[in-house]
């Protein structure tokens, strides 16, 4: 249950500006809701605040702007890619074991205003289904392409 709440509170984060209040009730059957419209009035909520901005991205040059990186910069920017690479992949799997153990999945439904919906079989099916290529996306360490080996002479 604390897993589904996880990533609730994670689709709810990803909300797009306007929602910055979400309403949290339970409703007659138990089951704890979350919608950006209030309510009936006979219902006890608690009122969710989200943040309005995302947090800043680490600074990064223009590309079409800046010279070719220096020499030095090259591993800054690969060990940013590896953490980034390594965060995402923890993401990755935790929707997977989310989506996987866990028969009622809510998401966020752009079709209605964003209020999160249930998914039904058939689309916590296809959900998996894309956890598992976004862990294979960001679990796969690439190896860098080698250059041929140089021929040797005699």
């Amino acid at each position: 249950m604390k897993r589904v709440l996880g990533l609730l509170v994670c689709g709810l984060l990803a909300l797009p500006a306007q929602a910055d209040k979400v309403y949290k009730w339970v409703d007659a059957e138990g089951n704890t809701q979350y919608t950006q419209t209030p309510p009936p009035p006979s219902v006890q909520t608690d009122t969710v605040h989200l943040p309005t901005d995302p947090p800043p991205l680490p600074a990064a040059a223009d590309s079409t702007d800046a010279p070719p990186a220096a020499a030095g910069n090259a591993p800054d920017n690969k060990a940013l890619q590896e953490q980034a690479r390594a965060r995402n992949c923890q993401i990755a799997r935790q929707n997977l074991e989310t989506m996987t153990t866990n028969s009622n999945i809510a998401m966020p439904d752009p079709n209605a205003n964003n209020n999160l919906k249930v998914l039904n079989d058939e689309e916590r099916l296809a959900a998996i289904e894309k956890a598992k290529q976004q862990v294979t996306e960001f679990c796969t360490i690439h190896a860098p392409t080698a250059a041929p080996p140089a021929p040797t002479t005699p």
